[in-house]
């Protein structure tokens, strides 16, 4: 799957990438070498019987970047050897590679990205623990077909390979694609169709697939005031399980209080329908709140709705309560910090397997770049999922990160 990906992005950039820009184009090249240590206190992420590890990361690093009048590529990567103090049978390469590419025309674009991890690092403790190989795969185009008409199409393709220690998880091939056309009415109305399809195949679960599609109405009212009226519809065939459908309606205000901070609030209403069972419905509340200064930038949003989720550790329609909060903050040339925190709350709707959680996230970093191709990096993390029946688990990880290139 990943040496498929990579010759489509190479074949799409043949395709994408006109004549003259081989002349005129910059190219650069980066190598590098990695290095981290991290502690955690509880490495498994276990209720009870928490266990400590250190754990040491080195290898070489790069960074490539291709540009040109209509074309852009980057690709960034590692690959190092982990070495555990205490669990030495999970010694094994800890791989990462993102690479992104633009490539634009009169009145059109494509974009194309793809990613490749393998790692045993969990983002949240109710993801399974284990050795996963993950392939993300995205491409998207956009056209204006006239002064007041655009399209665009996009598709993505995304696979999870889980090592057999993890007798939790169960591999998971997901794709998908999208259409959406956005027509200006008049300089104050907008009005936006989508449409999306995606497929969840699944190594032991019935797979699932999930029909989207919407209509949003745009009126500006003045320079910093707009309203939106949203609609949707979403269908899951989960095969033998039973079938779900929900409907979702609300209403969207945006204000620029100044230019430099924007308010948004959602209201409305989501009514879910499970086969077989009874209908179920929630109100809908979005909150957020984004400011940007010279050296700061501070974003807060608050959330209350209906989330539809196949992944590997969830399958089904969720009650989820969100609160998020992130500062980032350059104190000196050579300084700068960012603070993230999350907090997730799931509810289990009918028909909806496992039971309620209430994930806490943490995140602060300092990172240090004295010079262009040297980046230093101090991280702390707290990490808690809280499960109404099993207990709660927790971790705290600390992270020091070193990066030179050339």
């Amino acid at each position: 799957m990943r040496k498929h990906t990579i010759l489509g992005i190479l074949c799409l950039a043949t395709i994408f990438l006109p004549g003259p820009d081989l002349m005129a184009f910059t190219f650069e090249a980066h190598p590098g070498l990695y290095t981290s240590y991290r502690y955690t206190d509880n490495y498994r992420g276990a209720v009870e019987n928490e266990q400590r590890e250190s754990i040491y990361y080195v290898g070489p690093s790069l960074g490539l970047t291709f540009t040109s009048p209509s074309t852009n590529f980057d690709l960034t990567g590692r690959y190092t050897k982990s070495f555990h103090q205490n669990f030495p049978e999970d010694d094994s390469p800890d791989v990462h590679l993102t690479t992104h590419a633009s490539f634009t025309a009169p009145r059109q674009e494509t974009r194309v990205s793809y990613e490749f991890v393998r790692t045993l690092t969990r983002d949240s403790l109710d993801e399974p623990f284990g050795e996963v190989r993950r392939n993300i795969g995205d491409i998207g185009y956009t056209a204006a077909l006239t002064q007041n008409t655009s399209i665009n199409a996009g598709g993505n393709i995304e696979t999870e390979k889980w090592s057999t220690s993890s007798a939790t998880a169960e591999d998971l091939v997901s794709s998908g694609g999208n259409v959406g056309v956005t027509h200006q009415l008049n300089p104050l109305d907008t009005i936006s169709l989508t449409a999306r399809r995606d497929y969840f195949s699944y190594e032991i679960s019935q797979n699932v697939i999930g029909t989207q599609c919407g209509l949003d109405f745009r009126h500006v009212f003045s320079p910093v005031f707009s309203l939106s009226l949203g609609t949707s519809y979403n269908h899951d065939d989960r095969g033998d399980d039973p079938n779900g459908d929900r409907y979702d309606a609300s209403l969207t205000g945006q204000y620029t209080m100044s230019p430099t901070t924007i308010i948004s609030a959602t209201g409305g209403y989501s009514w879910l329908i499970i086969e077989q069972q009874d209908r179920q419905a929630s109100y809908i509340a979005r909150v957020s709140v984004d400011k940007r200064l010279k050296e700061d930038r501070f974003l807060l949003s608050i959330a209350k709705e209906y989330s539809t989720e196949f992944t590997t550790n969830r399958y089904g329609t969720y009650d989820t309560k969100t609160a998020s909060l992130s500062w980032v903050r350059q104190w000196l040339p050579t300084w700068s910090s960012s603070t993230r925190l999350s907090i997730t709350k799931r509810i289990a709707s009918m028909g909806t397997a496992g039971e309620d959680e209430m994930d806490s996230n943490a995140n602060i970093s300092l990172t240090w770049n004295p010079i262009e191709y040297f980046t230093g990096e101090l991280i702390y993390e707290h990490l808690q999922t809280k499960y109404w029946i099993s207990g709660t688990a927790r971790e705290n990880r600390y992270t020091m990160k070193a990066e030179v290139r050339y």
